[in-house]
């Protein structure tokens, strides 16, 4: 089976209005890449504490944004972001969620690893790798095709996309997925 990976630019709010993506899909095709997975398998789900946020915790998520350094997330915001059913998952170390990776549900078939974001002083310890495989791994338990974007001078990212076995996506082969070509 094709996998697809991108890995969103970082947002500081999650639900975005119909404008937002569409000025962001416009920037990233300057700004972004987009990679295929070419790789034999994942590597296995990491043994530490990763897990998806219940609909009521945005409590959780918005301390997670204080330890990025982000503004917290309003309640009609994550209520939107609920509805649109984007999940967010994340890795907890001492009760505290450090990394976080979401699930936009692109269309019924590609599904993007989102956001992915680790606060600065748990950086270097595997938390992206662990939450980017444990999402790739739930959107393809769903039957669905796993997409990732990152920014081409975002090199941590680049790093954890390459470690788990993807590769730049040939325009010239294959048919991009966005700009209105999912299905």
């Amino acid at each position: 089976m094709d996998r697809f990976e991108w890995q969103d630019y970082t947002c500081e709010n999650a639900a975005q209005d119909e404008k937002d993506k569409e000025r962001r899909s416009k920037a990233a095709d300057d700004t972004q890449i987009l990679f295929r997975y070419v790789g034999e398998a994942l590597p296995p789900v990491s043994q530490l504490p990763i897990r998806w946020l219940a609909p009521d915790e945005r409590h959780v998520f918005n301390a997670h944004l204080r330890l990025c350094g982000q503004h917290k997330m309003s309640v009609k915001d994550w209520n939107g972001m609920m509805k649109e059913d984007i999940r967010y998952c994340g890795v907890f170390v001492d009760g505290k969620m450090v990394a976080r990776a979401c699930i936009e549900k692109l269309t019924d078939r590609y599904w993007e690893v989102s956001d992915v974001r680790t606060a600065k002083e748990y950086r270097g310890r595997g938390y992206a790798t662990a939450i980017c495989v444990f999402v790739v791994e739930e959107i393809i338990r769903s039957g669905r095709i796993p997409t990732v974007r990152t920014e081409r001078t975002n090199t941590p990212m680049l790093k954890v996309i390459e470690k788990l076995g993807f590769r730049p996506f040939d325009e010239n082969k294959e048919k991009k997925p966005g700009n209105g070509s999912l299905s």
